[in-house]
């Protein structure tokens, strides 16, 4: 009918038997008489293996016991004789039936060298642990593990315990995971490339550098659509990554992978940058006059100035980590090679045009004349090696040429105070020219006791 079960009386038998073979076998015994389930030994010893195990772990299979009332004890020391161990009394044996797990742990560097493990019967036949269950194993050593049983319901106290059990094997090599690969270094070759490298790890997983097959596994974020991870590396001890976005900030992580499992990840951050773009028009200029003099002489006074480049490296003006660290720039007279670079200061970004470079008179002396002077500019970026990976390289060159008219003499024209005023001007009209220095003037004509004539009758 709906919602009955149906069973198989045979099967239903099988486990009415079963239970009440494990409960007529775990009754306890009547007082001052010995426990039965704990000698002798069970018919099949207790195994344990680290192959497939989680990582620095030991797994241990228990031998199928039916008592529930006994505590199982596993022992394993890095010393034959299980010296770092201390023994333990009859009276402290109830405390171990109220745990359960890992107990008494003598640790090395952080990691187990002798403990032990704590459990109790369940209903599966046989049980699996893997242990410690808090801690790495030390790869590499040699550890001796035993076992023995507890049931405090027994008397006299003496017969509370059973004599310790060797596993099969009595002794095992404990391997795990490698350790992590060392420092990662970064080699940036371009805005979208990079070359990770990293050191090896210098436990394969049996507590050696090369006991075990090792290969690394390299991951990164933010991905890169289109590019599958990790990337597993089999040979040598580097990987390129490419597709890469300048500017962007990637967090990459290298694990080391042996047949047990993978290791605990060596991490950095990288920034893909490439080199800063040459200067757009208008952003490199020749100042003329710069204190706007009215005087020949101001004229003659030239400087460059630049702003910083638009494009630093991936797109932006410098900053967030990177800068401009140095100028390479050329001037010359138009028409002469680019050959002599100008120190420049990285700062104001000038460069002051002076003799040899610009001649006492540039103009040649020709009235109406004009005079070039040509330019090639470049600039080098630096992003610091930590904590975003080293890059420094120069850009491409802007040049241009700069055309320089000869200025036309400022002339004053006026009429001393002193003179007739002539209807047109012309009585007493002084023409003064200033000379090369500024703030001179040439000197005036004196007025005379007889102004001259005027040119127009009035």
């Amino acid at each position: 009918s709906r919602g009955t079960a149906r069973e198989d009386p045979p099967m239903r038998l099988s486990l009415l038997l079963a239970l009440a073979l494990w409960l007529g076998l775990a009754v306890g015994p009547a007082g001052g008489q010995s426990c039965s389930t704990l000698a002798p030994e069970d018919p099949a010893l207790p195994t344990v293996t680290t192959t497939g195990a989680a990582p620095g772990t030991i797994v241990y299979s228990n031998f199928d016991s039916p008592d529930f009332f006994v505590t199982y004890v596993v022992e394993y020391d890095d010393d034959a004789s299980f010296s770092h161990l201390a023994a333990i009394s009859d009276a402290h044996l109830v405390n171990y039936t109220l745990k359960s797990g890992d107990a008494d742990l003598v640790l090395v560097g952080g990691r187990p060298r002798a403990g032990r493990y704590v459990f109790t019967k369940t209903l599966s036949f046989t049980q699996r642990w893997q242990f410690p269950s808090s801690y790495a194993m030390i790869n590499g050593r040699t550890y001796y593990i035993r076992n023995f049983k507890i049931r405090v319901s027994c008397s006299p106290p003496i017969q509370r315990r059973s004599n310790p059990v060797p596993t099969a094997p009595a002794q095992i090599i404990s391997s795990g995971v490698p350790s992590a690969p060392r420092a990662m270094s970064v080699n940036i070759t371009s805005g979208s490339s990079v070359s990770v490298g990293w050191g090896s790890s210098l436990d394969s997983g049996d507590g050696t550098p090369t006991g075990e097959t090792i290969s690394y596994l390299l991951t990164y974020t933010p991905p890169v659509p289109g590019v599958s991870q990790p990337i597993t590396v089999t040979s040598g001890l580097t990987s390129p990554l490419t597709s890469l976005a300048a500017g962007t900030i990637y967090s990459v992580n290298v694990t080391a992978r042996n047949s047990v499992g993978v290791s605990v990840p060596a991490s950095r951050l990288l920034r893909p940058v490439r080199p800063p773009a040459a200067h757009a028009a208008g952003a490199v200029r020749l100042v003329v006059n710069p204190m706007n003099k009215s005087t020949l002489q101001g004229n003659l006074e030239w400087y460059f100035e630049w702003d910083e480049p638009a494009d630093a490296g991936f797109g932006v003006p410098a900053g967030n980590g990177l800068s401009i660290a140095e100028y390479r720039f050329y001037a010359e007279l138009a028409g002469t090679n680019l050959t002599t670079p100008r120190p420049v200061n990285v700062s104001t970004r000038q460069y002051a045009v002076t003799a040899p470079l610009q001649p006492s008179d540039p103009f040649g002396g020709l009235p109406n004349a004009t005079t070039g002077i040509s330019y090639s500019l470049a600039s080098r970026n630096l992003q610091e090696a930590e904590p975003l990976g080293y890059f420094s390289r120069f850009g491409a060159a802007s040049q241009g040429t700069f055309v320089v008219a000869k200025p036309v003499q400022l002339q004053l024209v006026f009429s001393p105070a002193c003179a007739p005023f002539c209807p047109d001007g012309s009585n007493g009209t002084q023409v003064v020219t200033p000379n090369i220095s500024a703030g001179t003037h040439e000197e005036l004509a004196q007025c005379s006791s007889t102004p001259p004539p005027c040119s127009a009758v009035v």
